[in-house]
């Protein structure tokens, strides 16, 4: 079979809301780096109203019934049903369609609806992993590729830290998912042996939970040590992370979070909790430190190993670069080519 090799056009849905203050997603960054390999990609949806947002992506795909494949941004949450609406709709206009899997909890999700998720599975042309966690969560239920998040590497400087204070960064949505409070909780511990303790919280409130987390840092004695920054262009945290030391990721459940490939590439040696996909991502004690999920004593422990120990701070600095390497846009482009070239 002949395969397409040329710039195709590409349809691509997910939940395009980064305008409205929301993390970007993979419609946004993948879909860029789509349009700068020289494919014509249509994106939905950035209409805010939820009910709204799913009637504009199936329209979208009605409109572009000339697309070579329709890209599906797939969730575990309520947005799962956006996929399977939107894959359900390609399907019966005959158009191939890719399932991207995102959400974290996406496994849960199989066991609690399995006849629902591989009827869906079935109908896609492909079914791509964005982590090695989610791939080999569905092992035994469906047969997925795996093609990593992406980050434009040139744009992270990688900075060597031989000593490092307890200067910390979290970046993410303030969401309860995140754990956001495990930071303070982390911060009020460290703060009670480093008088430098402090911490940076970069990230949209999309739970309203900022005035509690004030509230919080306050009853503990650590509002001062606290920035709360909003949320910040990439440009900007990525200055910000200069006068960090350490990345902390405090999540209950994840996937392949951008942040932490992002920290890794800048040279911030990274603490997380060891859930869902970090542990495919991180390697304890070669490229980051892991920790228990909801245990504060045991992530300050593990910052303050650092802190003492410059020697693992810099061989984890460097693994971790290393790793990230592999994520760069140029591979992930190459990876995401080959693919739509064999569906089409």
């Amino acid at each position: 079979m002949k395969l397409f090799k040329g710039p195709m056009k590409l349809v691509y849905i997910g939940n395009k809301l980064a305008a409205y203050g929301y993390t970007p997603t993979g419609v946004e960054y993948l879909g860029e780096l789509l349009r700068e390999g020289g494919h014509e990609v249509v994106q939905a949806s950035d209409v805010r109203n939820t009910l709204a947002r799913l009637f504009h992506m199936v329209l979208t795909i009605i409109r572009n019934r000339d697309a070579k494949v329709i890209l599906i941004d797939t969730y575990s949450s309520s947005a799962f049903y956006f996929a399977l609406i939107c894959g359900y709709t390609a399907f019966l206009l005959g158009q191939p369609f890719i399932l991207i899997l995102r959400g974290g909890d996406l496994p849960t999700r199989t066991s609690r609806n399995p006849r629902l998720v591989k009827g869906l599975f079935r109908k896609a042309a492909s079914v791509v992993s964005v982590s090695l966690f989610l791939q080999k969560s569905f092992d035994n239920f469906y047969s997925t590729r795996y093609i990593p998040n992406t980050i434009p590497l040139s744009q992270y400087v990688f900075k060597k830290r031989k000593l490092v204070r307890p200067r910390l960064l979290w970046v993410r949505s303030l969401h309860s998912v995140y754990n956001p409070s495990l930071a303070l909780k982390v911060l009020k511990f460290l703060s009670l042996k480093y008088e430098d303790a402090f911490l940076t919280m970069v990230g949209p409130d999309k739970e309203g939970l900022l005035d509690d987390l004030k509230e919080e840092a306050h009853s503990l004695g650590i509002l001062e040590r606290v920035s709360f920054t909003g949320k910040l262009s990439k440009s900007e945290w990525i200055m910000l992370s200069e006068k960090s030391d350490v990345f902390i990721n405090t999540t209950h459940f994840d996937n392949m979070p951008v942040s932490v490939t992002e920290a890794m590439a800048l040279g911030l040696p990274v603490v997380s909790t060891s859930v869902g996909g970090i542990p495919f991502l991180i390697s304890h004690e070669i490229n980051g430190l892991l920790v228990p999920d909801a245990n504060p004593e045991s992530m300050m422990a593990a910052i303050d190993r650092l802190i003492q120990n410059p020697d693992l701070v810099v061989a984890i600095a460097a693994a971790a670069r290393q790793k990230v390497e592999l994520f760069d846009n140029s591979i992930v482009l190459s990876q995401w080519n080959k693919l739509l070239n064999e569906v089409v």
